[in-house]
């Protein structure tokens, strides 16, 4: 069970990674969120947030 103050630590754990990698001649990069736990997600969920990132 999580207080306002915890459940708000915990989302912050959510983080948005950028990823490059080199395949053959080209350089990629894209940016990916970290996969929210079943407690963060039922909170994004409850507050109508959605995580998908476009780019």
């Amino acid at each position: 069970m999580h207080s306002f103050r915890t459940l708000l630590e915990d989302l912050g754990t959510i983080c948005l990674n950028t990823v490059e990698c080199t395949i053959r001649e080209g350089s990629y990069r894209f940016s990916k969120i970290t996969r929210p736990t079943q407690l963060q997600q039922k909170a994004l969920d409850l507050l109508g947030v959605s995580l998908i990132c476009t780019q």
